[in-house]
């Protein structure tokens, strides 16, 4: 008995829609884990009484991430691929070259805002360095990078060509943006923000295929979210 998709060659195997199924059953798992995230912070910043400070401003900035990266390590410890999708290692001299590249394009991108809350913060606070280096640096940006580079994206190639997964993976990155984006309000186009992250989701995604190496991307992308204070600088 001939398969379906031997009939109708142009159908998508099994294969490419469990994969895409896997690929937004995470992204939503991710999305309700950032929620809980964001509502456990809140409560103790305000049980603290530190709602407001600096410190954990520039924590809430980045707490959706910890939501992320629950999903990200409960999906390898199911799935015990953490070797394809953990691949953080010291960048080479060709990972720097592509992070010289991401950086000039933040540079470009970018644009400084010297009434951002941590602009005088990072000149009057060394603390501030501290965290922002700890917590988007080294937690928060790998977190995310983990989940839509390593894992989704990885899941994807899988079943799909590089280009295709790079695509759908960065569609998928869009839409989650999107998705915050509503939740909070966000009263811009969503249309202009949707092309923006799509963009931002490809090239992460292009330069992750191109070096191996999430360090690269998670370097890029805390730095983008750091970019609009250092601009100020300049």
């Amino acid at each position: 008995m001939r398969d379906y998709q031997s009939i109708r060659p142009d159908l998508p195997s099994l294969s490419q829609a469990y994969a895409v199924g896997t690929a937004i059953g995470l992204t939503i798992a991710a999305v309700a884990a950032a929620l809980v995230s964001v509502a456990v912070i809140g409560t103790v910043a305000r049980t603290l009484d530190l709602q407001g400070t600096v410190l954990v401003r520039i924590i809430q900035f980045a707490q959706v991430q910890i939501g992320f990266l629950l999903v990200a390590v409960g999906y390898l410890i199911r799935r015990d691929t953490p070797r394809r999708s953990l691949r953080f290692r010291f960048p080479s001299l060709h990972d720097f070259g592509w992070l010289v590249l991401l950086c000039a394009l933040i540079a470009v991108v970018s644009a400084p805002d010297s009434t951002w809350f941590l602009t005088p913060a990072l000149t009057t606070d060394p603390v501030a360095w501290v965290v922002v280096f700890v917590w988007w640096f080294l937690i928060t940006a790998p977190a995310e990078e983990l989940l839509f580079r390593g894992i989704i994206q990885g899941r994807l190639k899988s079943s799909f060509s590089v280009i295709t997964a790079v695509v759908l993976a960065a569609g998928l990155f869009a839409g989650m943006h999107v998705g915050f984006a509503l939740y909070r309000g966000y009263g811009g186009n969503f249309l202009g923000l949707a092309a923006v992250m799509f963009a931002t989701g490809l090239l992460f995604g292009s330069v992750y295929e191109r070096t191996g190496n999430l360090v690269v991307p998670s370097f890029a992308h805390a730095l983008f979210w750091l970019s609009p204070a250092l601009l100020a600088y300049l």
